[in-house]
């Protein structure tokens, strides 16, 4: 039986200092299992000391849900033109789990707090399996820019 990634959540709080919000414009990304997912929807994220959850799955709220979910085999509502590759769950660990950020100007920056990420492992066209890995920023308060760097690599935490 094969193992998938099914969920993906994502949580990112933006620090406090000042100017620590992204610009609305600058698009954030997650990478896991091999690819990567934009983090954006229809509410004003990365705002100061705010808290952002996302979760991609096969039902993802993300805006361009059709390119930014999960397939897990599942009969979805969403055209399967678009329907996105398994991500297998034992792959975890071949590829880097990181949050990058993609200013639009060599003036943006952006102040990250914290960053939590949890993958759930799905038996493909069934339910989850309640196997939960958990990724974390490894330092806290990482300033993001063109002259500061655009990644934050993830650990595994337990």
């Amino acid at each position: 039986m094969g193992y998938i990634i099914g969920r993906i959540v994502v949580k990112i709080k933006t620090g406090t200092e000042k100017r620590a919000s992204n610009f609305p414009s600058d698009p954030v990304f997650v990478g896991i299992g091999g690819r990567e997912f934009k983090l954006n929807t229809t509410k004003n994220q990365f705002r100061k000391g705010m808290l952002d959850e996302f979760i991609i799955d096969e039902n993802s709220d993300l805006l361009y849900p059709k390119l930014n979910r999960l397939s897990t085999g599942f009969t979805s509502s969403i055209d399967e033109t678009y329907n996105s590759p398994f991500l297998q769950y034992d792959d975890l660990d071949l590829f880097p789990k990181y949050v990058r950020y993609h200013p639009n100007s060599n003036t943006d920056d952006w102040n990250v707090d914290s960053i939590h990420v949890e993958v759930h492992e799905y038996i493909k066209k069934k339910r989850p399996t309640g196997k939960i890995r958990k990724f974390k920023s490894p330092i806290d308060d990482t300033w993001l820019s063109i002259n500061t760097g655009l990644f934050i690599w993830l650990k595994e935490f337990h």
